[in-house]
């Protein structure tokens, strides 16, 4: 029975201790909170912690990736597809305007600590969708870090008034899914044309 019930109680240690963690981080950076505090803020020994963080920053990850869980794949959230978004998630660019997500969204290195894990996870369907097209993956790297920059930095500006960001919102939709098939045209051409020059150039050997 103890057995059973050990997953749950983990579950349970590790939720209080990324609350505990978003609460410090209301008020102090992260590279200013140590273990003993975080503990103290769960309620936890330090041993405890440990058993589950090997420092801050470790736990800050983890609710990144919890945070990563929770947001809709981007090619539902721009309507490129006829997709829809998975129960209980939503756009990332609605998800960091939430206060909830203050803490974890304003701190610095969020964004790169967010696509890391993107990365990791390997759902990036930004990036499948260029890489299919034929572009290398450096660039579908920085078109990847492009678009979402845009996305989280409008959202921090303009996200505030409602009625103004559902506009914005719809321009930024619209403005990826042009610039992805703009992308995947020009790559289709590119190699159309490549292809008929090879085929040129075998012509004029024979």
């Amino acid at each position: 029975m103890a057995n059973n019930d050990a997953p749950k109680r983990n579950d349970r240690t590790k939720r209080d201790i990324k609350r505990a963690l978003l609460e410090l981080l209301a008020s102090k950076p992260l590279d200013s909170i140590t273990m003993s505090e975080l503990a103290r803020e769960a309620q936890v020994s330090r041993s405890t912690l440990y058993q589950h963080y090997n420092n801050t920053y470790d736990a800050y990850e983890d609710i990144v990736r919890g945070f990563h869980d929770d947001v809709s794949p981007i090619m539902s959230e721009a309507a490129c597809f006829d997709g829809i978004e998975p129960p209980g998630t939503r756009p990332f660019c609605d998800l960091i305007r939430d206060e909830e997500h203050r803490a974890i969204v304003g701190m610095p290195g969020f964004l790169d600590t967010y696509m890391q894990h993107m990365d990791t996870a390997g759902n990036n369907e930004f990036i499948s969708a260029l890489a299919s097209a034929g572009y290398r993956h450096e660039i579908c790297e920085a078109l990847s870090v492009f678009q979402m920059n845009g996305c989280f930095n409008a959202a921090k500006k303009y996200g505030h008034d409602e009625a103004l960001w559902r506009e914005v919102r719809e321009a930024i939709d619209t403005f990826i899914c042009g610039g992805l098939s703009a992308c995947q045209n020009k790559r289709h051409h590119q190699l159309l044309g490549a292809a008929a020059r090879k085929r040129g150039m075998r012509s004029l050997s024979d």
